[in-house]
């Protein structure tokens, strides 16, 4: 089987990592895109334990033309051998408005959206030829929000829209995103059994949760004639009706 390769953003930690993990297991050859390379060093070290081999690291910004601009460099050859993006890296700078300064708000655009926008502009032809499917990491905060999330939740809105707009202008290749809901990632304290029974589902998410969605709409013999949607993994919580 000819080789795939499969750039992800944010890869080294939480859900990115998970996504790298799922499609490694699955032979691809993955491209571990992120701007820590503690955390990066720290994902290496353990898909070789797990006896993963097919992978790189990159340490770049995503919400920056440069870094993708190098990493098409690095690739080279390799490029035309992209099967998928997905692109999950994402931060929030959670603030009253009022203290939010410009700058943070453009950091967290620049990291959550631009980095979408920058991948189809570098990768975009490649995506067209190859029939190469894009994932984008929305959240559910697209749809609901609590105090202080202005950023974020703007970010998360714009990547379901920036989606259905690039299904149209990148296909035949499809495009589509995924709004988590809460995913227990290790990265805080344990949660609660409160925590996990408030979801219909019964708990929070996991990484894996959304990895195996990422992988199904990264797979043109499973879901070719999806493009264009968002999908909600999130447990249920955004069609659970709450009154206090």
């Amino acid at each position: 089987m000819e080789e795939k390769i499969v750039i992800i953003t944010g890869a080294a930690s939480g859900i990115g990592k998970g996504i790298a993990r799922k499609f490694l297991g699955e032979n691809w050859r993955a491209v571990c895109f992120d701007i820590s390379k503690k955390s990066l060093e720290k994902t290496a070290y353990d898909f070789n334990e797990d006896g993963f081999k097919n992978f790189e690291i990159f340490e770049g910004d995503c919400g920056t033309l440069a870094s993708w601009q190098n990493l098409k460099q690095i690739l080279g050859g390799g490029s035309e051998k992209i099967g998928a993006v997905i692109n999950n890296a994402g931060i929030g700078i959670n603030k009253p408005v009022q203290d939010l300064s410009l700058e943070e708000w453009n950091r967290v655009m620049a990291t959550n959206v631009a980095s979408v926008f920058l991948s189809a502009k570098v990768f975009g032809d490649i995506l067209k030829k190859n029939g190469a499917p894009m994932v984008n990491i929305a959240s559910t905060r697209a749809l609901m929000s609590e105090a202080n999330t202005e950023a974020y939740s703007a970010s998360k809105g714009a990547i379901v829209s920036l989606t259905h707009a690039l299904a149209m202008s990148l296909a035949p290749a499809r495009v589509n995103c995924i709004s988590p809901g809460w995913i227990d990632n290790g990265s805080n304290s344990p949660l609660t059994q409160e925590d996990h029974l408030q979801h219909p589902a019964g708990r929070a998410g996991v990484p894996s949760d959304i990895a195996e969605l990422a992988f199904f709409l990264a797979d043109n013999s499973k879901s070719g004639f999806i493009t264009g949607q968002n999908f909600y993994c999130d447990g249920g919580m955004t069609k659970k009706m709450i009154y206090v």
